[in-house]
């Protein structure tokens, strides 16, 4: 510590300071989005004049409140609810849209969608923001979706499908979202086909 102090005291300070920050555990090798972070946090304490301490292994419990975090075996990678899942699928109806609209699906639209390889996987919201619990898929099975539907009803419900699937997805791993997080996950949803992201 620059200025002799014990980690243990950093530990449990639980709460950032200009001088203190914490990060949650993060998989190094080959990782190189988690060395460009840490890189950009030791560079911010580098302009204060006795330096700073980043600790890493902190998940924030309370508004502001921060205590050591259990440690894991690195998981086999990140799946982001919203780039990862939400907006690929909602892309991949609204294609579908396309090809109904152009005749090319009509008269019914079988719609078959999987998702592979996703055992050890953790569920994540984005890079910066990890959720209070570790939702990790244990299964090693395809996640699967198909339906069928009358081709001139897909551009009624292509958005609310996506959705559901996401939401499905989100299941196998753990999460079932609550109310408000569903208004959130729409919205973006919306701000994803508004082109406003």
């Amino acid at each position: 510590m620059p200025d002799g102090t014990d980690l243990q005291y950093y530990i449990l300070h639980g709460k950032e300071e200009r001088y203190l920050e914490y990060k949650r555990s993060m998989i190094w090798t080959g990782n190189d989005t988690t060395k460009v972070k840490i890189a950009k946090a030791m560079m911010a304490m580098a302009n204060l004049r006795n330096g700073g301490v980043i600790v890493v292994g902190m998940q924030e419990t309370a508004r502001g409140i921060w205590e050591p975090e259990v440690m894991t075996p690195e998981h086999a990678g990140y799946v982001y609810i919203r780039g990862a899942i939400l907006f690929t699928l909602t892309e991949i109806f609204r294609f579908a849209v396309g090809l109904a609209q152009g005749g090319i699906l009509d008269p019914m639209a079988f719609l078959s969608v999987e998702l592979h390889n996703t055992k050890d996987y953790m569920l994540v919201e984005s890079f910066d923001r990890f959720f209070p619990f570790r939702y990790v898929n244990e299964w090693d099975t395809p996640i699967t979706y198909e339906k069928s539907l009358p081709a001139n009803e897909l551009s009624a419900t292509a958005d609310k499908m996506a959705l559901d699937i996401a939401i499905k997805v989100f299941s196998v791993f753990g999460w079932i979202p609550a109310q408000a997080a569903i208004r959130n996950l729409v919205e973006d949803q919306k701000k994803l086909i508004e082109r406003r992201l």
